[in-house]
């Protein structure tokens, strides 16, 4: 079904907050907040970009399709100093979430219920699980006023785990509470980044935060945020409750975010592959093994990413489809690089910046490449073909 424009511009506000939320509660700094973080948190130039922006858009033609962000707007003008810092920064985000509320229409669709499974702690004693242990007693002390829950996701979830490769993937769910109060926001932002800690403590190399809903999100859902097949497979931390959610038409997200996949395969460089780092790698490697849900959730199937690999194969040729299984042959065999006992106690302070300082000391000590024989090239020149061939299908499929 084809969205209005008013639904089209809502829909557009609630997917571009989404993202500016996610990557402020994880941290967005400015450059010198990076560094210097607890003493600077300041907010990136980017994402700062990105809020002006979307205030703009608000009030355009294309934005304000007979809805109201009176709100946001009333307070983005009335702030003298921009929203370069992350009060007013919040407060922005704060007021938007705020007429998204307000302008959202309810889905004629019918209600879904969804249970996860409660996170099992004798399942995680092992020494390379204790961070999810850490993770689950520092939201049950710090999170619960903040947060409806946090689950843990992926291999992590379901013990399928390969050490060294698998991420710690975990999503939370804000309390419309701690978004409409911008100084509940600014503490959430604070714990949440410190919990990234345990992340890197399960993946040095990890690439991404917590994964981010907000109870706004529920009576009017995109599952391009997060597919509801995927609580089946995940575990909560606080008390497994039974989520509603009302689905909303998300056929232009995921268009959306299948074609940023397959920008981003198409655009690395293959000349200076081989020059890649260990973290950039380890984003490369992930990237191909999301592409197979990226393409089907392109196609309107929505599933866990350990199903879509032999679905998204049956629409391929053997030899473009061998770049995912290279790929899968690597997870299989990895080989973990040393870790540097050195940056743990810095990662309680500044998490990022000390394990990013531990990816530079990996690529000096025990190259990721070299470890485990990974023929970079064949890896971008195969995604390069492989995502240009899924763009044509889906394409061909809008036709």
């Amino acid at each position: 079904m084809k969205n209005d424009e008013r639904t089209s511009s809502i829909n557009r506000l609630q997917y571009e907050l989404k993202d500016i939320l996610s990557i402020f509660v994880n941290g967005g700094f400015s450059n010198s907040g990076y560094i210097l973080y607890p003493f600077i948190k300041g907010v990136s130039k980017l994402l700062v970009k990105r809020l002006n922006s979307l205030v703009s858009f608000t009030e355009s033609k294309d934005g304000n399709k007979g809805l109201d962000f009176s709100c946001s707007l009333d307070k983005y003008k009335n702030l003298q100093a921009g929203i370069a810092s992350a009060k007013n920064f919040a407060m922005v985000l704060s007021a938007l979430y705020g007429d998204f509320d307000k302008n959202k229409k309810a889905q004629d669709t019918k209600s879904v219920s969804i249970k996860s499974g409660l996170l099992n702690e004798k399942e995680y004693r092992s020494d390379y699980l204790k961070p999810v242990i850490g993770l689950k007693e520092f939201s049950e002390n710090n999170l619960k006023e903040y947060l409806i829950d946090v689950h843990v996701h992926g291999s992590l979830a379901t013990l399928d785990y390969v050490e060294g490769w698998s991420d710690f993937d975990t999503l939370v769910i804000i309390k419309k509470g701690a978004i409409e109060d911008s100084q509940k926001l600014l503490k959430l932002r604070d714990l949440l980044y410190k919990s990234r800690k345990f992340l890197c403590r399960i993946d040095p190399l990890q690439h991404h935060g917590h994964l981010i809903l907000t109870e706004y999100d529920f009576d009017y859902y995109c599952q391009t945020f997060f597919p509801i097949a995927l609580f089946k497979h995940s575990k909560s931390l606080f008390n497994a409750e039974k989520f509603q959610f009302r689905l909303r038409d998300c056929h232009e997200e995921n268009i959306k975010k299948f074609r940023w996949f397959v920008d981003y395969f198409k655009n690395t460089d293959l000349n200076n592959s081989n020059r890649m780092n260990s973290y950039d790698l380890k984003f490369l490697l992930h990237a191909v093994t999301l592409f197979p849900a990226m393409y089907l959730q392109a196609k309107g199937l929505h599933m866990y990413k350990k199903f879509s690999f032999d679905i998204a194969k049956k629409d391929f040729g053997k030899k473009e489809w061998d770049v995912v299984d290279y790929v899968s042959s690597l997870r299989r065999n990895w080989k973990s690089p040393k870790n540097f006992s050195l940056i743990v106690p810095y990662a309680e302070i500044n998490p990022l910046l000390a394990y990013q300082l531990n990816s530079k000391l990996m690529d000096i000590s025990s190259n990721v490449t070299k470890l485990n024989r990974i023929n970079i090239k064949k890896i971008v020149s195969g995604m390069r073909a492989l995502a240009d061939s899924a763009e044509k299908k889906i394409w061909a499929k809008q036709e």
